[in-house]
């Protein structure tokens, strides 16, 4: 209960602050496609990813389940803290998770199951 109300909390101060993004749409849509074609957590869903400058915190919107969630990835200062860039051999560009972003995430998702 305590983390899902940390977790209210954290999305209503996102959302209502405006604050310049770091990631673009397209960006945004490749990290959750790649989000959810690698996850190997049953039954998770990612929805949405919005990051802010300003507040230097990332909220992934998803659900479990059927239940509606969201997790913060806290002290983000550019995109390098959020992910990486690699270019496949038929050069398309994959994101993958920054270490310190895939176990916030992941430890953010472990405390809602």
């Amino acid at each position: 209960m305590k983390t899902i109300t940390l977790t209210l909390a954290a999305i209503m101060a996102l959302a209502a602050t405006p604050a310049q993004a770091f990631l673009s749409s397209q960006d945004e849509t490749t990290l959750l496609a790649t989000l959810n074609q690698e996850n190997i957590t049953p039954g998770v869903h990612y929805n949405d990813i919005r990051c802010s400058v300003r507040n230097k915190k990332c909220l992934v919107k998803m659900e479990i389940k059927t239940q509606k969630a969201g997790c913060l990835i806290e002290h983000m200062n550019d995109v390098s803290d959020l992910y990486t860039e690699s270019t496949t051999r038929d050069n398309q560009v994959r994101m993958i998770l920054s270490p310190y972003a895939e176990q916030a995430l992941a430890a953010c998702v472990a405390g809602l199951l």
